[in-house]
């Protein structure tokens, strides 16, 4: 079923005015779910509650701590992402087939990778009054390159889902089908230490869910602790990009900057709406999304609005309609809170649920043959970062084999044999290729050296 947008056409800017929906829709699934499970199985009430308030006591002795600590945590955490896309044949051949999955995967981890660190340029269109409150979480998603068992992965996974397959229906049916490979979907990886997000069609009861998010603990209280991650329907992965098909005719208006996934990791990482957990068209005065810093707000915030925009329960500089956690849409939205971010923070500090994420950076890095080869190599790489052209210098030329350069999806976009090193150098020429981090493998007699270099 073709799912609708938030909006037909969203202003570029906070500023830019009202924007009219041709009909009511749902971004998030979240509360659809949670509102099913309930009426499915009441006795998961008591542990719903109880996740609520134990997510909200963990954000707040985190907070006293971090506040009454000498020492901030300041330091960039890496977490490994595994991609399992589980779509048609005809579905993936209208995103542009493998390739065209894999530029959204870059693409999509740009975004989130900016969003997230407070580096969309679009901050700076943020009302003055909620500048102050802007959050940086200081993480880095990158693609797992390794998998649970130690062999390599390119950080995605793709499979043809087969005959009558449903990435999502109502709770409990059908629900985790795309997390099962016996029900057509993929099994995640260890998801105490990878991110796992799966990419399907997400065929709803209401037709129109784009993303559902669920942090570890959540997933647990509902009783199915391997939903933890992010389910992302494929009309809103990735962000548009100049020569991919499926943009303009395919994609949902108002998804196509890959903030969906934004929104949806603010769910993994346990917030909530900021309206609260009511659902949308039912909000009131009463319920909140339990974050000091983001104003009441009644209801979902469907449109992109002009500032200052008040409901009934904020006036003055009105509600933030323009936080990630709203509903407006991928062109509006600036940023989360530092509230916000102190919540997610919790989730990923010693004692959280997703802390497991953070301990293993070694994921995303390809394995290498013989551990004590880089040693005897004595590699480096210089310029790094790099504006096109760097070099590798090493100990042995005559030990090299070959040098590869591989993109963050696992393409070789560049390949030297180890015969054209001039002496104990060669040089390598990335000026085509995109912005981003990118592998280089050098392979010598004795094994494989692995770094990794960022193009500026």
């Amino acid at each position: 079923m073709r799912k609708f947008s938030l909006a037909l056409a969203l202003s570029g800017m906070v500023m830019g005015g009202n924007t009219a929906f041709a009909q009511h829709t749902e971004r998030c699934g979240n509360d659809i779910f949670l509102k099913a499970a309930l009426s499915s199985n009441p006795s998961l009430e008591v542990a719903y509650k109880q996740y609520l308030v134990d997510s909200k006591a963990k954000a707040d002795a985190f907070e006293r701590e971090m506040s009454n600590s000498a020492q901030k945590a300041t330091g960039t955490v890496i977490i490994p992402v595994m991609f399992h896309v589980i779509l048609t044949q005809e579905e993936i051949d209208k995103i542009g087939g493998i390739a065209g999955i894999n530029k959204r995967v870059i693409s999509q981890l740009d975004v989130i990778n900016t969003d997230y660190n407070a580096r969309n340029a679009d901050t700076a269109t943020i009302p003055t009054p909620f500048k102050p409150l802007l959050g940086n979480m200081n993480v880095n998603f990158q693609l797992a390159h390794r998998k649970p068992d130690g062999t390599v992965t390119s950080g995605v996974e793709v499979r043809v889902a087969p005959l009558l397959f449903s990435g999502y229906s109502s709770y409990p049916s059908g629900s985790d089908s795309a997390k099962k490979t016996s029900k057509g979907g993929l099994d995640p990886y260890d998801n105490t230490k990878y991110l796992n997000i799966w990419v399907v069609n997400i065929n709803s009861d209401n037709g129109n869910v784009l993303g559902i998010g669920y942090s570890p603990d959540f997933a647990a209280a509902l009783g199915a602790p391997d939903n933890a991650g992010v389910l992302l329907d494929f009309s809103a992965f990735g962000k548009r990009t100049p020569g991919v098909p499926g943009f303009s005719e395919f994609y949902e208006s108002g998804a196509d900057k890959g903030r969906t996934l934004t929104h949806e990791l603010g769910h993994f990482f346990t917030l909530w709406h900021i309206w609260g957990n009511t659902a949308v068209g039912s909000g009131n005065c009463t319920d909140d999304d339990d974050i000091g810093d983001t104003p009441k707000q009644k209801d979902a915030t469907t449109s992109c609005q002009t500032f200052p925009y008040t409901d009934a329960c904020t006036a003055g500089n009105g509600i933030m309609f323009m936080n990630y956690m709203d509903y407006v849409g991928d062109a509006c939205y600036r940023l989360f809170t530092k509230g916000q971010v102190t919540r997610m923070a919790s989730t990923i500090s010693n004692g959280g649920t997703a802390y497991g994420l953070t301990q293993h950076p070694e994921l995303t890095m390809y394995p290498t043959a013989v551990s004590s080869i880089e040693e005897k190599a004595n590699l480096n790489i210089f310029p790094n970062p790099t504006t096109g052209v760097f070099d590798i210098s090493f100990g042995n030329a005559r030990s090299l084999k070959e040098v590869r350069v591989l993109n963050m999806t696992g393409q070789m976009v560049s390949k030297v044999n180890g015969a054209q090193a001039n002496g104990n150098t060669v040089r390598i020429d990335l000026n085509n290729n995109a912005k981003g981090i990118y592998i280089v493998q050098c392979q010598f007699e004795e094994g494989t050296v692995v770094r990794k270099i960022t193009l500026q």
